[in-house]
């Protein structure tokens, strides 16, 4: 049977993802110096509920965080690269057959690092070091879709977080994850 790394935000998207490949799945989040490190909490949380390993891995660059925090757009470059190759590192010394992460159609339009062609050049250089490579299933789904396929999986929307400007731990609701957020629960 698969054992699958999930790249594990602790937002809703990571959550379903997680769901989906558990109980053969293990969790990493990425602690990067993001300002919105309430959401390594909750992931720590949703794990725990659910008896799932979840480890965390620091990440550092040259002069500070992936993300600076006085920066307002949630762009940071080749993020999802540094975390993708740190994680089939991790994955390879764990015994995991391969990497899940959750991207959406909806991410594929503002960030690079999301869309199908970076997947398969980063998948081709993984494969050629004989680490394990990247899924994303849920690339096709946009955050309605996926609000119902949590619904189905039994993911309270609750549990997770979703929000880069986050104040008294509480989302901002103006950020590009709460605006998101919010037209997934649309109906």
């Amino acid at each position: 049977m698969i054992k699958t790394l999930v790249l594990f935000s602790g937002g809703l998207d990571s959550a379903v993802l997680l769901c989906i490949y558990a109980p053969r799945a293990l969790a990493v989040s990425f602690d990067y110096g993001q300002s919105h490190s309430i959401e390594i909490e909750h992931a720590a949380r949703f794990c725990k509920a659910r008896e799932i390993e979840h480890l965390i891995a620091p990440i550092t660059v040259a002069g500070g965080s992936l993300l600076d925090p006085a920066q307002s757009s949630p762009i940071a470059p080749a993020r999802n690269l540094i975390m993708l190759a740190t994680a089939a590192s991790i994955a390879k010394q764990k015994g995991c057959d391969q990497l899940a992460i959750g991207v959406t159609a909806e991410d594929q339009d503002l960030f690079h690092d999301c869309r199908p062609a970076f997947l398969a050049n980063l998948n081709a250089i993984l494969q050629a070091q004989g680490l394990p490579t990247a899924r994303a299933p849920l690339a096709g789904l946009n955050k309605r879709q996926i609000t119902q396929l949590a619904h189905r999986l039994g993911v309270d929307p609750k549990e997770t977080w979703s929000c880069y400007h986050p104040t008294n731990d509480r989302p901002c609701g103006e950020c590009l994850a709460c605006d998101v957020r919010k037209k997934g629960q649309t109906p």
